[in-house]
């Protein structure tokens, strides 16, 4: 007798046609579904982008047999626009269980898990709850400004989602984190078992994000209007908020003192502000030797083989233990050395494995070090792809993710 698929709830309340989402939630889904799982997905757009992409993404979920069920994301007003989308998350995960009682429920970050909680009760923990954190969320919107503590209805929010993130951690079938060390503080912290939270980083499609060859390079090049020869410094990602873009131009002036002939390259959907073209003038950098570039996912691998050297960086805060850049793999798979500002997650752990150079302050001498590291590197890019595969690739996070749910089974 066949044995039937196991049913998948994956709830996330990043959406699919978001970068993100597609480059991560869509791809694991993707291998997961292959190993003999029916999923079924609920996940919250973002208006512009889901008009933009939705067809694409529905053919590609559609092709591996992943029921997808989008709803639109609400940002105003604040507070109250989550709550509604939190209450449409859990009425359909519900409707959803009724008709196929899911056997396992998948939760991305701490406001899915909170539906996680709510099926694990009605069904008298039936089903199979995994707590996938994705970082320690709190403390990142405490430490990021977005959540004011000072402010009554803050305190009462981190107060709330602090006790259920207790519950999370003792309730939940398998915790998954994305480095060692959230892992390590939750075991010395929070009394868990070390065998029940699992580690996996940010991981990177490697057929997506590929070599492209000489001549595409060559005339990429020629479109931006980069020199020949330029040195290409590339910062990939949002250029606000957290993102201080007074450090990428600070190391990229020292990159520029370095080398002679040197370019700017910004993967951003966020236009630079009347603030951040004022710093243009306090660093000494050109207009002509910036690019500004949105690309779409699909294509950023092609921008990122053009550069020479990738930066990654968070503002200094504690959340960022917890904290696996996605970028630093993309970085990598496009063979592409990454200079990080700051103690990130796993990172330090890593220096000896895969070609990134860590700083702890944007300085000269520092920066300078790095400089004269790369220009005495053996490694090729074929060496980086290697290195970095073995570390992050999607296939790894398929097998990884495929086991958690072969293990919460057998229990």
């Amino acid at each position: 007798m066949i044995e039937k698929p196991k049913e998948v709830l994956y709830l996330s309340y990043d959406g699919m046609t978001d970068a993100l989402g597609e480059s991560q939630v869509v791809c694991y889904l993707k291998g997961t579904s292959k190993k003999g799982y029916n999923i079924s997905l609920i996940s919250f757009e973002k208006e512009t982008s889901y008009a933009l992409k939705k067809d694409d993404i529905k053919k590609v979920l559609d092709e591996h047999n992943i029921a997808w069920h989008p709803f639109m994301y609400t940002k105003n007003p604040p507070v109250i626009s989550t709550i509604i989308d939190l209450w449409k998350m859990r009425k359909n995960s519900a409707e959803l269980n009724r008709i196929k009682h899911f056997d396992i429920i998948h939760c991305r970050s701490y406001i899915s898990a909170l539906v996680g909680l709510y099926l694990k009760r009605i069904t008298k923990g039936n089903i199979k709850f995994i707590f996938d954190m994705r970082g320690f969320w709190i403390e990142e919107r405490i430490e990021g400004g977005m959540w004011n503590t000072k402010k009554l209805i803050y305190k009462r929010i981190v107060s709330f989602f602090k006790s259920k993130e207790d519950q999370y951690y003792q309730q939940s079938d398998k915790i998954v984190s994305l480095t060692n060390a959230a892992k390590s503080y939750i075991v010395d912290h929070k009394n868990i078992a070390p065998q029940k939270i699992g580690v996996i980083p940010t991981c990177v499609d490697f057929d997506l994000f590929k070599v492209t060859n000489s001549n595409e390079q060559s005339e990429l090049r020629q479109q931006l209007g980069i020199r020949p020869n330029a040195k290409v410094f590339v910062y990939a990602g949002a250029i606000g908020g957290s993102y201080n873009i007074d450090l990428i131009f600070k190391a990229y002036q020292y990159y520029k003192s370095f080398y002679a002939n040197t370019h700017l390259l910004l993967l951003t959907k966020d236009a630079l502000s009347t603030e951040g073209r004022q710093l243009l003038n306090k660093f000494n950098i050109n207009e002509d030797e910036l690019s500004i570039v949105e690309s779409p996912f699909k294509k950023v691998h092609q921008y990122l083989n053009i550069g020479h050297l990738g930066f990654v960086f968070y503002s200094k805060s504690w959340s960022n233990i917890a904290r696996s850049p996605t970028k630093m793999g993309e970085y990598l798979a496009c063979g592409l050395p990454v200079l990080v500002y700051g103690s990130i997650g796993d990172i330090d752990s890593l220096q000896s494995e895969l070609e990134i150079f860590i700083v702890d302050d944007i300085a000269q001498d520092k920066c300078f070090d790095v400089f004269e590291l790369l220009n005495n590197t053996t490694k090729t890019t074929d060496d980086m792809r290697k290195e970095a595969y073995q570390y992050c690739s999607i296939e790894k996070g398929i097998e990884f993710y495929a086991d958690i749910y072969k293990q919460i089974l057998k229990n």
